[in-house]
C-alpha cells in the first residue's frame, strides 16, 4: 500500500492470486485494526526510547456517504452519511520535531444516545468518562504511554475537544504533562477570580514574538505577529451532573494566551488566538515558547488526515464490501500516511534516520539510479544530502512528485510526497521488467 500509494487492492496486488490473497486478508476474522496498529506501534517504541515526546491525538471522520453498499458501517453526521472514526496519537520527538511513528489509535462507531437533545445532555451529565465516548482520549494515550516505557518524558498535545476535566485529572495521575487548546471559560478556585478569562486579562503583557504561517482553506500565508501572556490558576470541578462528583475538587494548570495583533492580520481573516492549557511550568518568556512550539507541531496530524483522505490514500475509494475490511484497510492506509510524513519532514530537515529506516534495499537501488536523472548542472539543484540518509531519498521522491528542487522554493508537502512514492514504484516496476538490478529479490515496498 505504501509503495503503490493506493488502498484499492486490485493496485496494490501484481497479478489476481496476489489480489484475491490480499482480499482474503482484510476480510479475515483474525485480521483487526488493533493488531495491526499494534505492530505499528512497537516498532516506534523503539525509536522513543531516551527522547522527549510529544503524544500529538485528534479525531477525524472516515465517511463513505450515505449510498455506500458496504454492510454493517454506522451513521455518522447527524444521519446523513455512513463510516466510523479514527483516533490516532502520533509520536513525535519535542526538541527536534520528527514525526517517530504510530503511538496509539482507534477505530470505533459513535455511541447512540438519546434523540432528544435535553435528554441528551442530562445522560452525558451523569456519565462518568469512561462510561463516554470522549474516554477515547484518555484510553489511547495511556495504551501510547505502556508502548513508550523507554521515553524519557511525554507530553499530550490536543485542540479544543479535549478540553475535559476529568481527561486533564486523569493525565495527571498518570504522570503525563500535556498541551491541550481550552474551549472553555472555566470556572476557577481563585478569590480574586471567578473565570479563567478573567484571570488573563489582569495579566500584564508578558512578551511577544512573530511566526511565519502557512496558507489554509481559511487563511492566507503571513508573518503573524503575537503577544503571549501566561498565568497559573486552580481549574474547579465542573459542578453540573454527577459524573465528576468523585474527581479532585481543583485542577492546577498554566495558561498561556497568544494573541494576534490586529496589525499584522490579513484583510477580515480571523487572528490567531490560542488559549493553551499545560502542565509544564512556565518561568520565562523561552518556557512559554517551547510550549507554544508543542501545540503548533498538532498540524502535523491534520497533514496525516489530509494524506489518509482524497487528497491523498483517498481510503474512502477502498473497494471492498463490509465495515470490519474497511477498518483493516483504514488502519493499513493510516500507517502509510504516517510514513509519508515522515519523508515530508525528512525533506525539510535532515534527520539522523539512515535510508534504510524507510525503504527495502531493492528499491534504494532504484533510488540511486535515478538521482543523477533528477539533479540540475548547478549545485542549487544538487540533491545535497548523503546518499545513505533517507533525506537523501526524500529528495529524490519530492523531486519525482514535482517539487522544483530550488530549496528557495516551498518545501513539498505530503501530497507531492505521495505523487513522488507512486512514480518512484513505476520506476522500481520498470527495472524490474528490464531486470536491471536482478541481483535483489522479493517484493518491493516501503518499510
Amino acid at each position: 500500500m505504501s509503495s503503490r500509494q493506493s488502498v484499492i487492492l486490485r493496485q496494490c496486488a501484481k497479478n489476481r492470486s496476489e489480489e484475491v490473497a490480499f482480499g482474503r486478508f482484510v476480510n479475515n476474522p483474525s485480521v483487526t485494526p488493533s493488531l495491526m496498529i499494534q505492530s505499528a506501534c512497537e516498532r516506534t517504541a523503539a525509536q522513543s526510547k531516551g527522547r522527549d515526546v510529544l503524544m500529538i491525538c485528534d479525531t477525524s471522520t472516515v465517511g463513505f456517504g450515505i449510498n455506500s453498499k458496504a454492510k454493517g458501517l454506522s451513521e455518522i453526521g447527524d444521519g446523513r452519511g455512513q463510516g466510523f472514526f479514527l483516533h490516532p496519537v502520533i509520536s513525535m520527538d519535542a526538541h527536534t520535531h520528527h514525526c517517530l511513528g504510530l503511538a496509539s489509535a482507534q477505530l470505533y462507531d459513535r455511541k447512540k444516545y438519546a434523540v432528544d437533545k435535553a435528554q441528551r445532555r442530562r445522560d452525558r451529565n451523569r456519565e462518568k468518562l469512561e462510561e463516554k465516548e470522549s474516554y477515547r482520549w484518555y484510553e489511547e494515550i495511556e495504551k501510547a504511554v505502556s508502548y513508550n516505557q523507554g521515553a524519557k518524558s511525554q507530553t499530550v498535545v490536543a485542540d479544543r475537544e479535549a478540553d475535559i476535566y476529568e481527561l486533564l485529572v486523569l493525565l495527571t495521575a498518570l504522570g503525563v504533562d500535556f498541551v491541550i487548546r481550552s474551549s472553555q471559560n472555566r470556572k476557577l478556585k481563585e478569590v480574586d477570580h471567578n473565570k479563567l478569562q478573567q484571570a488573563l486579562d489582569a495579566q500584564p503583557l508578558q512578551g511577544q514574538y512573530s511566526m511565519a504561517l502557512p496558507a489554509t482553506d481559511k487563511r492566507t500565508a503571513h508573518t503573524a505577529e503575537l503577544e503571549v501572556k501566561w498565568v497559573t490558576i486552580d481549574l474547579a470541578r465542573p459542578r453540573s451532573g454527577t459524573g465528576t462528583k468523585h474527581l479532585v475538587d481543583r485542577q492546577k494548570v498554566t495558561v498561556i494566551e497568544v494573541r494576534e495583533k490586529p496589525a499584522s492580520v490579513v484583510g477580515k481573516e480571523k487572528p490567531i488566538y490560542w488559549r493553551l492549557l499545560t502542565s509544564h511550568s512556565i518561568q520565562s518568556m523561552d518556557d512559554a515558547l517551547r510550549i507554544i512550539g508543542y501545540y503548533v507541531q498538532r498540524w502535523v496530524i491534520e497533514q496525516v488526515f489530509r494524506t489518509l483522505k482524497k487528497k491523498g490514500m483517498d481510503v474512502q475509494s477502498a473497494q471492498v464490501s463490509n465495515a470490519a475490511a474497511l477498518k483493516n484497510l483504514t488502519a493499513l492506509a493510516l500507517i502509510s500516511s504516517i510514513r509519508v510524513m515522515q519523508l515530508v519532514q525528512a525533506r525539510d530537515e535532515p534527520q539522523d534516520l539512515g535510508i534504510e529506516a524507510g525503504f527495502e534495499p531493492k528499491v534504494i537501488k532504484v533510488i540511486e539510479r535515478i538521482n543523477p536523472q533528477l539533479e540540475g548542472n548547478t549545485e542549487k539543484l544538487k540533491n545535497p544530502y548523503p546518499p545513505n540518509s533517507l533525506s537523501f531519498a526524500a529528495w529524490v521522491v519530492a523531486r519525482l512528485g514535482g517539487w522544483s528542487g530550488y530549496a528557495s522554493q516551498r518545501p513539498a508537502g505530503p501530497i507531492t510526497m505521495w505523487n513522488g512514492l507512486r512514480r518512484l514504484n513505476e520506476f522500481v516496476q520498470a527495472m524490474d521488467m528490464l531486470n536491471l538490478h536482478s541481483e535483489f529479490e522479493g517484493d518491493v515496498y516501503i518499510r
